[in-house]
């Protein structure tokens, strides 16, 4: 008996999570879609807590701990925050967040993190020694976050955006990689009976089909978990259909509308800004900045969202922003992708950027979610401008040809006097009060249809390398900085925002405080990966980062961890980026962060970076 009412769909998981973990005599893939707004993760908060109090003393079950990945901190942060807002013994680990909440080797009994880190711990580097394992410090306690993974239900959540298709495509060597590293870690734990979670809104067909290939084997139980308000019978399928969370769904009418060849701010009304709830999104910091910039002034509440600002700030906003909504006050917020997972944020009317099927169905989730409003009537604007694509790049940031699909088919859908079913998939369309409604799952197969998952099979066969167990921690980071990381296409750099008052002075040390640090791409500072190479151009670097002489103001840190204020020359910036470790006379030193110039930060907007 469960302590709380789940909805049916929940249940349903945790269901099948128990009744492996009492016969567990094989591997386990369960393949979850259930749509937004459903609260998967209420199911990793129960599963954890079934752990905890039923089994933690079974020695006949060797599972320890949930271990909970997702692709943003963002939402590492959130779901942190309702879980230890439940009571659960929950430790997070991600890039640029509070030390205070971090749990390096996955040993809690709930860990929520991202991929990057994960894939780091896994791959036996742990993330609290890289850098005492790059300057051969230490050799790291490799196999304790290993252990931890192996004696884990492993869920990976909001998988889909590590499938290839949405990006450009000068990055699909970038969505090989992530792909082909998420398929040769849950291929790993299959093989040794470690229990996997692979858990959606937004289907991808072509994705499934790949995974079944290459993943199901007779020793895997394969378990498919599948919203369809339509309710079709399928005998490999465990098919739901909650009529007590879709009707409440279907009678909140979201009205969509695709404008065309005009800006964000241009359709955003007074009425929206100034009595309404209205969330804006864009595909790029600048544009959010601009749009920002434009519309403040409008809205007497109007707030910003992006990766680039301070966690300190970061946090404080959406605090802010979380307090206006349960006022229930006019709101505007500006935001990129950052809303579209984890941010449980309520808004009626949405204005965004065109963008590719699954981004828009993440990005409409943030409306009509039924935290702090009512409401039954919602708005959706996309705004797409056909120039705004080049060289294949819509934005500079998704494919051209994926974005164009998506609009054309929302735009046939409208012609034919349909709307769109935002929050209910079906495997039919469907009927409701009235209204012919297209599920939002069959308008992204037919967009997906024709897209070509990439896998890179070289590196395929470096990560099984990387198991053989006599293969030093050093050697393996060695790899991974020569990759340029196992999962991103770009370099991330955390940049130092000093306080005002602050004395930042070169050979001064300093109390290192992370939460003002920013998480920059190393493009962006004129800071450049060509192949094993680091490219550095200093004038770019110093319209953002404090320099002097040709030199770059950076935070460093010694083997007796003192931390100071240093000028260093382009060329020992290049080895402290590729090594993570490099020799100032006879003094070893490891970065930290670089500096940013203290006018290079807005406190409203965040750090500045046009280049």
């Amino acid at each position: 008996m469960r302590e709380k009412e789940l909805r049916i769909g929940i249940e349903q998981l945790i269901t099948e999570v128990e009744s492996h973990l009492l016969k567990r005599s094989e591997g386990l893939l369960i393949h979850v879609f259930l749509p937004t707004g459903y609260g998967k993760s209420e199911a990793s908060f129960q599963i954890a807590e079934l752990i905890a109090k039923e089994y933690s003393e079974d020695i006949g079950v060797p599972v320890e701990r949930l271990i909970h990945v997702v692709p943003t901190k963002y939402l590492v942060e959130d779901l942190l925050q309702r879980a230890r807002a439940r009571g659960l013994p929950a430790l997070a680990q991600s890039m640029f967040m509070n030390p205070s909440f971090k749990a390096p080797y996955f040993i809690q009994p709930l860990i929520f993190t991202t991929f990057d880190s994960y894939t780091m711990n896994y791959y036996r580097v742990p993330i609290a020694e890289i850098r005492s394992i790059a300057s051969g410090k230490s050799l790291g306690h490799t196999e304790v976050p290993r252990y931890s993974i192996l004696t884990a239900i492993n869920i990976f959540d909001e998988y889909h955006m590590f499938v290839p298709g949405d990006s450009p495509s000068r990055d699909r060597k970038f969505e090989s990689k992530a792909w082909t590293c998420l398929h040769e870690i849950i291929k790993e734990l299959l093989r040794v009976g470690v229990p996997v979670l692979l858990e959606t809104a937004t289907p991808r067909e072509d994705a499934l089909r790949q995974m079944k290939k290459r993943f199901l084997k007779e020793t895997i139980r394969f378990i498919e978990i599948e919203y369809d308000y339509a309710g079709r019978k399928e005998n490999q399928r465990i098919i739901i259909n909650d009529q007590a969370f879709a009707i409440p769904s279907l009678e909140k009418k979201i009205k969509t509308d695709v404008v065309g060849e005009c800006s964000l701010e241009s359709i955003t009304t007074d009425e929206l800004l100034e009595e309404d709830f209205t969330l804006i999104v864009t595909n790029t910091i600048k544009e959010s900045v601009r749009v920002f910039r434009a519309v403040k002034t409008k809205a007497e509440r109007c707030f910003i969202l992006h990766s680039r600002l301070m966690l300190d700030d970061r946090l404080k906003r959406l605090r802010k922003i979380r307090e206006v909504l349960e006022r229930r006050k006019p709101i505007t917020l500006v935001s990129t992708q950052v809303i579209e997972v984890g941010v449980n944020l309520d808004f009626r009317v949405l204005i965004t950027s065109a963008a590719p099927i699954s981004s828009l169905v993440q990005r409409i989730g943030r409306i009509g979610r039924g935290v702090y409003l009512d409401e039954q009537e919602f708005i959706v604007k996309i705004a797409y401008n056909h120039s705004r694509i080049s060289s294949g790049l819509y934005d500079g940031v998704y494919s051209g040809e994926l974005v164009r699909r998506t609009v054309e088919g929302i735009r046939s859908i409208r012609a034919r006097g349909k709307e769109i079913s935002w929050k209910i998939p079906s495997s039919d369309e469907i009927d409701f009060n009235g209204m012919k409604l297209v599920p939002y799952n069959r308008l992204a197969y037919e967009i997906y249809s024709a897209c070509e998952l990439g896998y890179d099979n070289d590196l395929a066969r470096l990560l099984q390398y990387f198991n053989v167990p006599y293969l030093r921690s050093k050697n393996i980071l060695e790899y991974i900085i020569k990759l340029g990381g196992l999962i991103r296409d770009s370099v991330i750099l955390p940049v130092y925002v000093p306080e005002e008052r602050e004395r930042v002075k070169n050979g001064e040390g300093l109390e290192f405080r992370p939460e003002r640090l920013v998480p920059v791409k190393a493009e962006n500072l004129g800071i450049f990966l060509r192949g094993s190479r680091i490219e550095i151009d200093i004038k770019y670097a110093s319209k953002v980062l404090l320099s002097s002489d040709g030199k770059i103001m950076t935070i460093l840190s010694n083997p007796r961890d003192e931390i100071w204020y240093e000028l260093v020359p382009k060329e020992v910036l290049a080895k402290l980026l590729s090594r993570m470790h490099a020799y100032l006379g006879n003094r070893l030193v490891s970065l930290e962060s670089l500096v940013a110039k203290p006018e290079s930060y807005d406190q409203e907007v965040g750090l500045v970076v046009d280049l």
